[in-house]
């Protein structure tokens, strides 16, 4: 028995649920927002908040976002919570340090004095890149529904991806790596940034329009936020609330029930009753909805032509409270460090100036005063084939680190990560006044659930479709269920979710496009 139903049922609280989530709930779709359980972004050992994930936003300035902002009427709104940086990143290795400034006459000075052999090189490449960029946001700009599915939506998209750049299927194919310079921190360099941006685990498999989209991004510089990804979660949580989505962020489905194969509803964690649903949609992949089905209601084409997913590695994270004194001041917020050894890992490294406070919920809040207290946190990608695993992480990000910022040692505060079930360090001074590691078993840490938790996946999709960008469709395996996850875009990290956020709401409100046109053109008037 239905003691209430919902239009759509979005399962998961990451990037690509709370837009589509966003969005329906704006255009007057009775939305229901269960987070499946799945942790926030932060936690807290003592008075120290640990992130899970790294809070980059690199999708800020893509065509897909900006268009969700307007449908949302909050451009104005970001705008002022969100400010372009004057660096860019850095990227740091054993024989450079070169700072990406926004300036163009700052970072050709740059890469005067630290790579002057090849600067004329570098910057072809990257007026390549720029070049490549402004195509692809043109083609992105169109309101179409990536990847699509249907044959009207083909129709839709198809002379549209003839116009993407490094297309091998066109006459006179050009490369991006045609005039690529003979340099070795240039290679790195492109293969840090769109590993670490990509959902997909090896840059061997990404295409180049996927590799230049990715750097494209980052050449544009992310947009920073007082707590990165953390304020764009709760703007969106707010959004989806205002405009009378119901959001259950501890609530988790156990069970789709179909009737004739038909969808009819959820079962939800610790309920007896039925959840009713026309549609839903998830964050996670199509084999997913299949295990809550039960492997009921799967269509024929699915069994036939789905991807196969497998994991080709993971993100570990690790968070470390420092004070402020024992970092250099031109230490921007983005930093990518190559490997100083074999043994090592290369990291990316985020920095947060201004202590983490609890406010009184698991997210946590960042105070906008400058205190001496500054956290980092670093990411890493662990492979089968990685010199350091799982039980050595730790150590070696910790050793890659200090490498680079010779006195992090010295001025620890405290370090922790929740992917390897050991305990989390904490320094203090004991009556002599000399810091002392303390370790703090993991019952003691706070917003825990008493299991290591699972680090983010990074993925093998075969086959890859639309010139190495998509993976599994947005339609899901059984009908009436829908992706907007990861897996849907991984070559385009971040603008993946967005892209598929707006064509699940698309094809759910596309039987009402008239009053849903008309919905967006007063709101673009009317910023709430």
């Amino acid at each position: 028995m239905n003691t209430r139903h919902y239009d759509v049922v979005v399962l998961g609280r990451s990037l690509g649920s709370l837009l589509v989530a966003a969005l329906l709930a704006r255009r007057q779709v009775r939305v229901l927002l269960v987070g499946q359980k799945q942790r926030p972004l932060v936690y807290q050992v003592e008075d120290h908040v640990m992130a899970r994930k790294s809070l980059s936003f690199t999708a800020g300035n893509t065509p897909a976002f900006r268009r969700i902002l307007q449908e949302l009427a909050q451009s104005q709104r970001f705008q002022q919570m969100a400010k372009q940086p004057s660096i860019h990143y850095a990227y740091l290795d054993p024989e450079r340090r070169l700072h990406r400034a926004a300036k163009a006459e700052e970072y050709r000075a740059e890469l005067e004095r630290e790579a002057p052999e090849s600067r004329a090189a570098i910057e072809d490449f990257l007026r390549t890149i720029s070049e490549a960029n402004q195509t692809i946001d043109e083609i992105f700009d169109k309101t179409a529904v990536w990847p699509p599915g249907t044959l009207w939506e083909r129709l839709e998209t198809t002379p549209l991806e003839k116009k993407f750049p490094f297309n091998p299927l066109v006459e006179n194919h050009v490369s991006l790596f045609r005039n690529f310079p003979d340099d070795s921190s240039l290679a790195s360099l492109v293969e840090l940034l769109t590993s670490f941006s990509s959902y997909l685990g090896s840059v061997d498999d990404m295409s180049e329009l996927s590799i230049a989209r990715l750097l494209g991004l980052w050449e544009r510089g992310p947009l920073h936020l007082h707590r990165g990804l953390l304020d764009i979660d709760e703007f969106l949580l707010e959004k989806i609330r205002a405009n009378g989505g119901i959001c259950e962020l501890d609530s988790s489905a156990t069970a789709l029930h179909l009737n004739r194969g038909r969808l009819v509803g959820i079962q939800l964690d610790g309920e007896d009753t039925l959840t009713g649903a026309s549609s839903i949609v998830t964050d996670s992949t199509g084999e997913s909805l299949a295990a809550l089905s039960g492997g009921a209601g799967i269509s024929r084409k699915a069994r036939e032509e789905w991807p196969h997913l497998s994991s080709a590695g993971r993100r570990y994270v690790m968070t470390v409270v420092v004070n402020r004194h024992g970092l250099p001041t031109p230490l921007p917020r983005e930093s990518f460090l190559t490997s100083p050894e074999p043994s090592l890992p290369s990291v990316h490294l985020q920095r947060f100036d201004g202590k983490i406070r609890s406010s009184g919920s698991p997210e946590g809040e960042l105070e906008t005063e400058q205190n001496d207290r500054t956290t980092l946190v670093a990411e890493v990608i662990l492979q089968d084939e990685s010199p350091f695993q799982l039980e050595n992480a730790r150590e070696a990000l910790l050793e890659t680190l200090t490498y680079y910022l010779p006195f992090l040692q010295e001025h620890l505060l405290a370090l922790d990560s929740p992917y390897d079930g050991r305990p989390a360090w904490l320094w203090r001074e004991n009556t002599a006044g000399r810091r002392q590691k303390i370790e703090l078993e993991r019952i003691h840490v706070g917003n825990w659930g008493g299991n290591i938790e699972e680090m983010e996946p990074l993925l093998q999709v075969e086959p890859l479709s639309y010139q190495g960008l998509a993976g599994e469709p947005l339609r899901g395996p059984i009908q009436g269920t829908y992706l907007v996850g990861p897996s849907v875009l991984p070559a385009l990290g971040q603008e993946g979710l967005a892209l598929a956020a707006w064509g699940v709401a698309r094809i759910l409100t596309q039987k009402d496009g008239s009053r849903q046109k008309l919905r967006r053109q007063l709101w673009r008037r009317i910023e709430t």
